[in-house]
């Protein structure tokens, strides 16, 4: 398993916006003036040598602007170059907002869920 972590300071009423072409959104509340992120990665196969060639080709970027916080997950070979082994795969995003904060989330494959926000939340899943 892979375990990637960030902070950011910002401000009650930014915007966080999460493109992933896979993997489960979770956003919780807290009241802090920061965007705690842990995204883990892993193989539910034992074909983990496989698994792990798509793990490693899924990349993310971060971008943040003042209180603002844009995550994108793209597969670089395609999401269709990997179609085959996605059920082996688990890729979640557990996300920590401002209890005030207003959310663009979108995963094609994944569940989405978004507790106790004050906000703007906008949810699309693309197939």
């Amino acid at each position: 398993m892979e375990k990637i972590e960030k902070t950011y300071d910002v401000k009650s009423d930014g915007n966080l916006t999460v493109l992933s072409q896979f993997g489960a959104i979770e956003i919780q509340t807290a009241e802090q003036d920061k965007v705690e992120i842990v995204i883990t990665k892993e193989s539910k196969s034992k074909l983990v040598k496989a698994s792990q060639k798509a793990l490693e080709d899924f990349e993310l970027a971060f971008e943040h602007k003042g209180s603002d916080v844009h995550i994108q997950g793209t597969f670089k070979q395609g999401l269709e170059h990997w179609q085959k082994r996605l059920n082996r795969l688990k890729i979640h995003f557990l996300i920590t907002v401002p209890r005030r904060y207003n959310v663009d989330l979108n995963t094609t494959n994944g569940g989405i869920s978004v507790a106790n926000l004050t906000g703007d939340v906008r949810v699309s899943f693309r197939g």
